[in-house]
C-alpha cells in the first residue's frame, strides 16, 4: 500500500496496534468471486478487492464500506476490469487495519504484477480512495473520541478520477468467470497455469501454452508480518483464482495468503496479468 503521507502512515501504525482488541469476523469490502459480482468469503483478515456495489452492501457493515460506496455514488466498479485494448487491469483492494473493521481502500491499475515487475509489466499505479490518514480518522471515530471525519468531497473527487480513467480506457469485466486454481496444474482456455513451491514457501506461477512450453513465470515470496505473542507471523502465498478474457487474450491471476497463527495480519492480495496465445 502506498499511504498518502508520512503523517497519515505514522498515525495509522499507532492506531493499528490499538485496534488489536477489536475483533472482526469478515474482511471488509469483500470482493467478487465471479469476476463481476457476488461475495468472496475468504476467512481471516485477507484484504479483498471490491466487486460490484451489491457486494459492498452485502459485506459486514464497516465505516470504510460506507465511505467507498458513497464516494462512487452507490455504484462501486465491478472489479476486476480489463482495458479495452487488453493493456491494463484495474482491481479494488481493501487493506484491513490490524484486527479492526476499518480498511484503507485503493484502486490498483497495472500491466504486469501488482507488487513485482516482470518482463511483461511496468509496475502498478495506485489510486487511493480511503487513504491511511482517513483510516486513522475512522479508527478515532469508532473509539468514540472527538475526531475529524474524512472529507466527502475529497473522496468523491478521487472516485470520479477513477471512474474517468476506467471510462476513458474502455475498461469492462473479463468475459470469462473466475476459476479456482488447482494445487498443481489448471487448464484455462488455450493456456495452462502450473503452480510450484520451493523450500522457503515461495510460490511460482508458470504460464504454459497448450503443448506445455513455458511462456512466462513469476515468483511470490513469503512475507514476515511481525509477531503475535511469542509466535512469528509469516504469510505464505496461495494461488487462488484466475480470469480469462478470450477476446482480449489476457489471463489474470490472483494470489492470496495463508496467515499462519490466529490473529496474524496478512499482506494485500497480489494480482498478475499475462497475454495468452
Amino acid at each position: 500500500m502506498k499511504p498518502a503521507g508520512a503523517a497519515g502512515a505514522a498515525a495509522l501504525a499507532i492506531l493499528a496496534a490499538a485496534s488489536g482488541c477489536r475483533s472482526k469476523t469478515d474482511a471488509p469490502l469483500a470482493g467478487s468471486n465471479t469476476g463481476s459480482g457476488g461475495l468472496d468469503p475468504h476467512p481471516g483478515l485477507d484484504p479483498h478487492p471490491v466487486g460490484s456495489g451489491s457486494s459492498v452492501r452485502a459485506a459486514a457493515p464497516n465505516p470504510t464500506t460506507v465511505l467507498v460506496e458513497a464516494a462512487f455514488g452507490g455504484h462501486v466498479p465491478a472489479f476486476p476490469l480489463l482495458a479495452n485494448d487488453g493493456s491494463t487491469v484495474a482491481v479494488g483492494i481493501a487493506s484491513p487495519v490490524g484486527r479492526s473493521d476499518v480498511s484503507t481502500y485503493r484502486v490498483a491499475v497495472f500491466a504486469g504484477w501488482t507488487t513485482t515487475t516482470d518482463a511483461w509489466g511496468t509496475g502498478t499505479q495506485d489510486l487511493p480512495i480511503v487513504d491511511a490518514t482517513m483510516a486513522a480518522m475512522l479508527l478515532d471515530g469508532s473509539a468514540e473520541e472527538a475526531a475529524p471525519a474524512p472529507d466527502r468531497a475529497t473522496l468523491a473527487a478521487r472516485a470520479a478520477a477513477v471512474t474517468k480513467l476506467l471510462t476513458d480506457g474502455g475498461f469492462s469485466p473479463f468475459d470469462g468467470p473466475a476459476l479456482t486454481l488447482g494445487p498443481a496444474l489448471t487448464a484455462i482456455g488455450p493456456a495452462r497455469l502450473r503452480i510450484t513451491h520451493d523450500h522457503d514457501a515461495a510460490l511460482t506461477v508458470h504460464l504454459l501454452d497448450a503443448g506445455g512450453a513455458e511462456l512466462a513465470s513469476n515468483t511470490i515470496l513469503s512475507h514476515a508480518m511481525g509477531h503475535v505473542a511469542d509466535l512469528d507471523c509469516v504469510s505464505t502465498p496461495v494461488a487462488r483464482r484466475a480470469w480469462l478474457d478470450a477476446r482480449r487474450r489476457r489471463l489474470l491471476i490472483e494470489v492470496g495468503w495463508n496467515a499462519g497463527p490466529a490473529m496474524c495480519p496478512v499482506p494485500d492480495l497480489e494480482y498478475g496479468v499475462w497475454p495468452v496465445p
